[in-house]
């Protein structure tokens, strides 16, 4: 006897009574099927033709068949509903047993030559042939596993319109043989083309990942690094849409704009520009993301991701400098953007880059000097290549003064050129020192003491040189000052243009000091039992480590998530018992405060 029979035979043991075991022909064990909850080990045929099911050694149900010659196989079958059925397969006839409501025999077939249960069109679902002695045809089963006759097939044909007919007779068709081969092997070429399909996508994301790892680490042509693909196809599998770049100078510095349109239904992130050039090695700059909008100056920095199915605007900023010329006195280079999908980098290479002395000298190419540069694009190119500071302007007024308005303070006082009706861009000379500089305000605000202005410079002393101007050339009042400072009055006159400072806000710990108090406690107590436990232990490995280490879960999981609860919700209680006072803070206190004089 070999050992697998020793096994089966050892669990038949545990399974069955002992007077049972000596009189099973055949038996099956339970297939537990996820779908079916009854509570079955094994069932078995004995030798006095009785089918038996039990569980945990006790008899479940149990059927006697009569007149059964020699039975040699039991199976397990079930239906597209998951009912348990029995087929029992004897020397020259087939039974079905069906276990619903009681055991039962649900079809019997004699004079049995041979059968098969096959799956043959992969469809999931096993289908019974039985071959009769005297039959070649052979008697096709449903899913409940009840045989289709003739009569019940002319039947229906007699009741079907031709057109159903025409369908009955080509589903017929498919039983043959040769139909069942060919529609398996159909199935087998629909998976392999679509295996295929996954297989070259994953190759292009591979080639798009080594492509963007040697562009970061090697130096080397760039023929070899970018895919053979083109932009067309590469954008197709990426689901993103890209129109080409518009290179322009601004600030003394070269600004790339790519717009993205991200097709696909998640978000992408970490969008970085890279730029390969033949004598140096590839740079990797980090992109300003934008959203057009209705309200002017019609762009708005968002957070560095374009949400799915939706466009944006991608800005990287390059400071001329780091670009090396080369023997022709060129700047040539590859574009490419990477980002971040699904946690996946991907990359997506544009167009390939040439700028000339004579371009960077031209007028065109920069955008400050180019008249008939598009505003949207001018507004752009200085929001990246700028800083934003927040300023204050207020018009201490006398008995004689009109309502000075922003408008007329930058475009008329201060001569910055009017790009939109509430952006003024400082363009006269490149040798100013205002120059490259962006206002955008609100005008025609009335009755408005404070009017807030949002100011683009390169550098923060052009912010300082903006309000000397304002002092110097605005022939009126201006007090210009930055969002965080306020002004207080020294003489009563002026004491309608006293700021008061906002109420500071004090931070009650006291019920959290108690909380850390008490999870300090907790703790202690918890280390003091652990060590306890650990001493009382007999193992040379634990008593080595007693006054060294603090195994936490000595006392075992449940006290170890006891403690842990205990924490946590002490730790909370002391979260929320955080309060705030509020309290208000002094004029002469306040260090951001600056103070006016009547002159």
């Amino acid at each position: 006897m070999d050992q697998s029979r020793v096994y089966i035979r050892q669990a038949l043991n545990k399974l069955l009574p002992s007077s049972i075991i000596g009189e099973v022909t055949c038996f099956v064990f339970y297939d537990h099927h996820p779908s079916d909850q009854r509570s079955l080990d094994v069932t078995v045929y004995t030798n006095s033709g009785e089918v038996l099911e039990y569980n945990q050694r006790e008899l479940v149900s149990s059927l006697r068949l009569q007149t059964v010659s020699e039975v040699t196989n039991l199976e397990i079958l079930r239906n597209n509903k998951c009912e348990l059925f029995y087929l029992v397969a004897a020397k020259d006839e087939i039974l079905i047993l069906s276990t619903k409501d009681n055991l039962r025999i649900h079809n019997r077939v004699t004079n049995v030559g041979s059968y098969t249960l096959d799956d043959v069109e992969c469809t999931g679902q096993a289908c019974l042939n039985i071959i009769r002695s005297d039959d070649a045809v052979p008697l096709v089963f449903d899913d409940n596993f009840t045989k289709l006759t003739e009569s019940e097939s002319v039947f229906t044909k007699m009741q079907l319109p031709q057109e159903e007919k025409a369908i009955k007779n080509i589903q017929s068709e498919e039983s043959l043989p040769i139909v069942k081969q060919l529609m398996t092997k159909l199935t087998a070429a629909k998976y392999t083309t679509k295996h295929n399909e996954t297989k070259y996508n994953d190759y292009v994301n591979m080639r798009q990942a080594a492509a963007f790892s040697l562009y970061q680490k090697e130096t080397f042509k760039s023929n070899d690094a970018v895919s053979k693909l083109g932009l067309y196809e590469v954008s197709n599998i990426l689901q993103v849409t890209v129109k080409p770049p518009v290179v322009k100078m601004c600030n003394q510095k070269v600004v790339i704009i790519i717009n993205l349109r991200n097709n696909n239904n998640v978000p992408i992130k970490e969008i970085c520009v890279l730029l390969l050039s033949e004598s140096k090695q590839a740079i990797e700059y980090s992109t300003k993301v934008f959203e057009n909008t209705l309200k002017s100056p019609h762009w708005k920095e968002s957070d560095a991701q374009i949400t799915s199915y939706n466009e944006a605007t991608v800005v990287a900023v390059v400071n001329l400098a780091e670009l090396q010329f080369d023997e022709m006195s060129r700047i040539d280079f590859e574009i490419a953007v990477s980002f971040t999908k699904s946690g996946k980098t991907h990359m997506l290479p544009i167009e390939s880059v040439s700028i000339s002395p004579m371009d960077v000298m031209g007028e065109n190419f920069d955008v400050l000097f180019c008249s008939d540069v598009d505003s949207t694009y001018l507004i752009l190119c200085i929001m990246s290549t700028s800083e934003c500071f927040d300023l204050r302007l207020r018009h201490i007024t006398k008995l004689d003064d009109n309502v000075v308005t922003l408008s007329e303070i930058f475009h008329t006082h201060l001569k910055m050129e009017k790009c939109l009706d509430n952006v003024a861009i400082h363009k006269v000379t490149p040798f100013h020192k205002l120059y490259g500089a962006m206002v955008v305000f609100q005008d025609n605000i009335e009755n408005t003491k404070i009017m807030s202005v949002k100011v683009y410079t390169r550098f923060p002393s052009q912010v300082l040189a903006l309000m000397h101007y304002i002092y110097d050339a605005v022939p009126y009042r201006i007090i210009a000052t930055t969002s965080d400072y306020k002004i207080s009055e020294i003489n009563n006159d002026l004491s309608s243009y006293n700021e008061k400072s906002q109420t500071t806000e004090d931070i009650n710990y006291i019920g959290c000091a108690s909380s850390v108090m008490n999870q300090i406690k907790l703790i202690n107590e918890h280390i003091n039992e652990c060590t306890i436990k650990m001493s009382q232990d007999r193992s040379a490995a634990i008593q080595n480590k007693v006054g060294i280490e603090v195994d936490m879960m000595a006392l075992g999981v449940p006290k170890y998530l006891e403690f842990r609860k205990k924490i946590l919700e002490e730790n909370l209680m002391g979260i929320k018992s955080i309060s705030f006072n509020e309290t208000p803070s002094s004029d002469d206190a306040d260090p951001d405060c600056m103070i006016i004089d009547d002159f």
